[in-house]
């Protein structure tokens, strides 16, 4: 049985004053995280109306990759990064209400 792509939004919140040091943080994430066999698309949004706040896009290709993605190091590096900035962090599993191009 193959397994059904993981669709991911997350909303991630920092206070202004440390925008700056999570988007260098997140920009890390990023290219390793483009680099995972299971990842479909990563891309992290900088809200540009509220400063400090971020939205991730992510879809992955399994549950079981985006397990390895959550306990790959440089994730758990972002997650660190984000706990030192007291970040609110929204994770959203959804799914696209149209049929896939």
């Amino acid at each position: 049985m193959m397994s059904e792509p993981v669709y991911l939004t997350a909303i991630i919140e920092v206070a202004p004053q440390h925008a700056d040091q999570a988007d260098r943080a997140m920009q890390d994430c990023i290219a390793h995280s483009r680099k995972e066999k299971a990842c479909q698309r990563y891309f992290i949004y900088r809200d540009l109306e509220k400063p400090g706040r971020f939205v991730a896009n992510e879809i992955w290709a399994s549950s079981e990759g985006l397990d390895a993605h959550s306990a790959s190091p440089h994730f758990q590096a972002l997650i660190a990064t984000l706990k030192t900035l007291s970040a609110k962090i929204e994770i959203m599993k959804v799914s696209p209400i149209e049929p896939q191009a």
